[in-house]
């Protein structure tokens, strides 16, 4: 029968002598290795995977009302995932848009995650991706007449729900 004081010692000794780091070093690297791998040898597949995502971005229907900039990628710290972004320019009460968008997505079945109505900022979710809506910041509202929403994307899976 193994003694909690013999395993609270050894493995406090274990910690001190450095061995600790060297063991979360030895799990990471396979992920490491395989994340630079992945960013190297297969741009086919990330850009497609950009590209699904753009498509799925014009299939939202009522994006196809407003003045929608360029999709990008927006910037991250994850080594596997990709999401996109682009700004929506909404010429109308933000009220209304996001009741717009929160119709939508609820009709077509998509699972609500965050509905923050003060803030206006919504995120959807169905099996492959995540959808998320938010009224840009008040300082970057300077088109008179006009609200600046930004959109986000991204695909539903392991790598992008932990930021991998």
């Amino acid at each position: 029968m193994v003694r909690l004081k013999n395993v609270l010692r050894y493995g406090c000794h274990f910690i001190t002598r450095g061995y600790f780091g060297i063991a979360v070093l030895i799990c990471l690297l396979p992920y490491l290795f395989g994340a630079a791998y992945y960013n190297l040898y297969c741009q086919n597949m990330i850009q497609d995977r950009i590209l699904t995502l753009e498509g799925v971005a014009y299939e939202v229907t009522p994006l196809w009302s407003y003045e929608v900039g360029k999709f990008k990628v927006a910037p991250s710290k994850s080594l596997i995932s990709r999401d996109i972004e682009a700004t929506v320019l909404a010429r109308e009460n933000p009220d209304f848009t996001y009741e717009k968008f929160m119709r939508y997505f609820v009709d077509n079945g998509w699972d609500n995650i965050e509905n923050n109505v003060k803030n206006k900022r919504m995120t959807f979710k169905n099996d492959q991706y995540v959808f998320s809506l938010c009224l840009g910041d008040k300082e970057r509202q300077n088109i008179p007449g006009a609200y600046k929403w930004v959109v986000y994307l991204q695909f539903n899976d392991f790598f992008s729900k932990y930021n991998l």
